[in-house]
């Protein structure tokens, strides 16, 4: 569990779904870009809000598109 480099290919993919979601759903987008990431290969989940930011098991994420990826991060409960 570390906070993930910003040239990761899973940060990349995941800030591309941000981004799509900044248009479609701007302050639910803003709040999910405010994340800061981070890698956990024990999560059963894709990913997983927390206090502390975004957690992300790359091998799950990896294995979702972009489109299937934003409906997972839209699922988070990031509105506090």
């Amino acid at each position: 569990m570390s906070k993930a480099s910003p040239d990761h290919p899973i940060v990349k993919a995941i800030q591309s779904a941000i981004i799509g979601i900044l248009f479609s759903k701007p302050e639910t987008g803003r709040r999910l870009a405010a994340l800061e990431l981070h890698s956990d290969t024990t999560l059963r989940e894709g990913v997983q809000f927390s206090d502390e930011g975004l957690w992300f098991n790359s091998e799950r994420v990896k294995a979702l598109t972009r489109d299937e990826l934003a409906e997972l991060l839209l699922t988070l409960d990031v509105e506090q």
